[in-house]
């Protein structure tokens, strides 16, 4: 004899409600042991956590906030302006004693001549330090065609208590900062600026491109480039650019060619905050001559925080796990772990053109896996009909839910959402199957037993 279907539907109701019933937070309740559960509670907790995991990096927009905090407006070659440094240095021939320049001549004989210059103003208190050439060009009448081996400068602001130290020197040992033609015409840049407890170094190898000048900075090219944030003696944030491509550079601005970049980026915070640390790494398109066209290509964000909670996230190209194509599905792979409890989400887009624009970029569905200390996982699949739009709400496509108790028991359903109702085969691994549906208020309107 046929039994009745009401047992059942108080074992899937019973069912559903122990899937829920350990995120208690927030979970829906459900009815009596007669009744089927005023919403899938099991599946309104996955779906929750697939909500929360997306909001937690700006929804559709997870790219837009990786790039600006690289440190592309800070490295700029003006961290030592050259023709400021040497133009102050007039011709060997021409000059007379002052009190604010030093002239050390001690070192002729190697072809050397250290000069000194010290300016005070009401505002400003600067010393500067240039290595200079011993050579006819120091010696003729000419301002400013001094050859420069290395040089350094230190400037307080006297309103405002910030120091700023530069300096600049070649990279190869036989080279000077003035570009010679056929010689390694690269110098390395650095510069510490101090504003009460906090200071910024940024570090950087450049060269000055196909015109040999380091005053034309439109066409100097960063080989790398480096940046450290502190806070007395607390490292806020570190950075750093590297060649991605295979040509040695960075960014090069003697072509304007857009070029690939390595980012690493990492913000150890002060104890008393509970994020401890964030760790960025990714692939950059750079374009030099336009600052907000850059476009990440893979990214990867970590996150550690006091109470033991790790989140990682990492974005790249579906097919093949590499770069991202603009109009091809990317996945974007989030990853929770907070005691014993694991949520690892995925979602499926489908890349704008260019990618840096949010707006036109579509979900094709998303992933959430939720397993718990006890050992019990839930896990929720979703595709949508037709790629929604970032104004999009209402989920419309195929849906796969299983929860898995750390009993062994275990629970599939297999249907759709449409417009908020879901429809579908479930079976909860004890002999119960069948077709089930709910409308979009959660409340089951058919029953159908297999």
């Amino acid at each position: 004899m046929k039994r009745s279907t009401l047992p059942r539907a108080a074992l899937l109701a019973s069912f559903l409600a122990v899937c829920a019933c350990d995120d208690s937070s927030s979970s829906p309740q459900v009815a009596g042991g007669e009744d089927f559960p005023n919403t899938v509670a099991g599946i309104d907790v996955l779906a929750r956590l697939a909500r929360e995991a997306s909001d937690s990096s700006g929804d559709w927009n997870i790219l837009s906030g990786d790039v600006s905090s690289l440190p592309d407006a800070e490295l700029d070659t003006t961290a030592i302006s050259m023709t400021n440094s040497v133009a102050i240095v007039p011709p060997m021939a021409a000059r007379a004693a002052a009190s604010t320049t030093d002239y050390d001549l001690s070192d002729t004989a190697r072809g050397v001549v250290v000069v000194r210059t010290h300016a005070l103003t009401t505002a400003v208190d600067q010393y500067d330090t240039i290595w200079v050439a011993w050579d006819e060009r120091a010696r003729d009448t000419i301002e400013g065609n001094e050859r420069v081996y290395r040089m350094s400068s230190r400037k307080t602001s006297l309103s405002t208590l910030r120091m700023e130290y530069s300096a600049a020197v070649p990279v190869a040992p036989d080279t000077m900062l003035t570009p010679l033609t056929g010689k390694v015409n690269r110098i390395h840049l650095h510069q510490y600026v101090e504003l009460g407890r906090s200071a910024t170094v940024l570090e950087m190898e450049l060269d000055p491109g196909l015109d040999l000048s380091y005053d034309t900075e439109s066409d100097n090219r960063i080989r790398w480039a480096s940046a450290v944030r502190l806070r007395g003696s607390d490292t806020l944030e570190t950075s750093a650019w590297t060649d991605g491509d295979g040509d040695s550079i960075a960014l090069d601005r003697a072509t304007g060619k857009p070029g690939v970049v390595r980012s690493v980026r990492t913000i150890p915070t002060p104890s008393s905050v509970r994020l401890k640390r964030v760790e960025e790494r990714g692939r950059l398109l750079v374009d030099p001559r336009d600052s907000t066209a850059t476009q990440a290509l893979r990214f990867e964000r970590r996150e550690l925080w006091a109470s033991g909670r790790v989140m990682v996230e990492r974005v790249a190209r579906a097919a093949s796990d590499s770069d991202l194509v603009a109009g091809d599905t990317a996945h974007v792979w989030r990853r929770a772990v907070l005691g014993g409890d694991t949520i690892e989400t995925r979602f499926d887009l489908l890349m704008g053109d260019p990618l840096s624009d949010s707006t036109s970029r579509r979900l094709l569905g998303y992933s959430v896996r939720h397993r718990n200390a006890q050992g019990r996982i839930l896990s929720l699949s979703f595709v949508s009909d037709a790629p929604m739009r970032p104004v999009d709400s209402v989920l419309t496509g195929m849906v796969v839910f299983d929860a898995r108790l750390a009993s062994g028991r275990s629970f599939h359903l297999d249907g759709r959402w449409d417009r908020g109702a879901l429809s579908g085969h479930v079976d909860d691994g004890e002999g119960l199957a069948g077709a089930a549906t709910w409308d979009a208020t959660g409340t089951l309107i058919l029953w159908k037993p297999d």
